[in-house]
């Protein structure tokens, strides 16, 4: 992105899976991998 002026982190996803080091800073909605996948009905054949 050139220019982020006016965006707004709104969630972040598969946080389970990033780095221990990587934190995004804010007030947003976090998500699992889990949760992600249950979001756009993506069956993982887990349950």
């Amino acid at each position: 992105l050139d220019d982020a002026n006016g965006l707004t982190l709104e969630r972040e996803i598969f946080i389970d899976r990033k780095p221990d080091s990587f934190q995004l800073a804010g007030d947003h909605v976090r998500l699992t991998e889990a949760e992600t996948l249950a979001m756009y009905g993506v069956e993982t054949g887990d349950s």
